[in-house]
């Protein structure tokens, strides 16, 4: 008898990713009306698939999903005037899922029994994050760049550390791509009437 196996080619993960990503993507493009940056997003969205599928790198598709959730979630907050509360909560479980997705992607959700911390420490300052951005008077683009580079920093500090690689050299990529990020999405943001 043949053994089939069910893991290889039903990965739940995956396809849970894919449905999350394909309707943000979806959000995203019902929300955003330049075209230019709709075929940019297409673009980073077949790149994303490209290294996921051949490469079996799973984080820059990650991180896209990430920043289209969370464009995704400012725009229904100020466009269909969801409850704060709701989003909120959506967001925070978004992050959770996400996060778990990202520590999957990387191998290190297994290694530490304190995976949670991590996990309850990225909610909150998330959530945090993405409250005191709300009455910031800048595109929902920048505000969803600002969260994704946030945890992208948290997501790979939280990597060294757990593989125990964590020093000033390792986690400087990281510190300095975030902190690049937040000075061109400040300096090239339209803060309107201020």
């Amino acid at each position: 008898m043949v053994k089939i196996d069910l893991k290889k080619i039903f990965d739940l993960r995956k396809i849970l990713l894919l449905v999350i990503f394909f309707l943000s993507l979806f959000g995203f493009l019902n929300f955003e009306v330049i075209v230019a940056l709709k075929i940019i997003m297409i673009f980073f969205v077949c790149l994303a698939t490209f290294l996921m599928v051949r490469q079996n790198d799973d984080s820059f598709f990650i991180l896209i999903t990430l920043y289209l959730i969370f464009f995704d979630l400012y725009n229904i907050y100020f466009s269909l005037i969801w409850p704060l509360w709701l989003v909120t909560l959506i967001a925070a479980i978004a992050v959770a899922i996400i996060f778990f997705f990202f520590s999957m992607a990387n191998s290190f959700i297994m290694k530490n029994n304190l995976w949670y911390v991590y996990l309850i420490m990225l909610i909150i300052i998330s959530i945090e994050v993405f409250l005191s951005q709300l009455p910031w008077q800048i595109n929902p683009k920048g505000k969803s760049i600002i969260l994704t580079a946030l945890f992208y920093l948290f997501g790979g500090m939280s990597y060294l550390k757990n593989s125990n690689e964590y020093n000033f050299k390792k986690s400087l990529p990281y510190l300095l791509t975030s902190i690049i990020i937040f000075i061109i999405v400040i300096i090239t943001s339209n803060w309107y009437g201020y």
